[in-house]
């Protein structure tokens, strides 16, 4: 019974540092998972360093950088046809015309001016 109870706490706890993880360092395999899309469908760009404080020249830039997810769902309809939606499944479209979208996350970076 101890060895169930011990499994069971320790599954629990590997949960949670999943989550941490992936909530604060947000890997590619983390947006996989939170968007339901293959591995290979993520595209995670480098987050660019000219804003940083030890950058040449020296010194406050005042800007920052902010992510922005672009996100393609797919799914069926009521009537069993596959749809497609862009913006978090607000609207959907019609996915079977002669090439279908598949889905995917992108993941880019906006340059903000302090």
């Amino acid at each position: 019974m101890k060895r169930i109870q011990g499994a069971f706490w320790l599954a629990v706890l590997l949960g949670v540092v999943i989550w941490i993880v992936g909530w604060f360092f947000e890997p590619q395999w983390w947006f996989s998972l939170r968007y339901n899309v293959p591995y290979e469908q993520v595209t995670l760009n480098k987050k660019p360093h000219d804003c940083e404080y030890e950058t040449a020249p020296l010194g406050n830039k005042n800007c920052h950088y902010e992510k922005e997810i672009s996100a393609v769902r797919v799914g069926t309809s009521t009537d069993h046809r596959p749809i497609w939606s862009a913006d978090d499944g607000k609207t959907w479209n019609w996915n079977d015309g002669p090439d279908p979208v598949k889905p995917y996350v992108l993941i880019t970076w906006r340059k903000v001016e302090d």
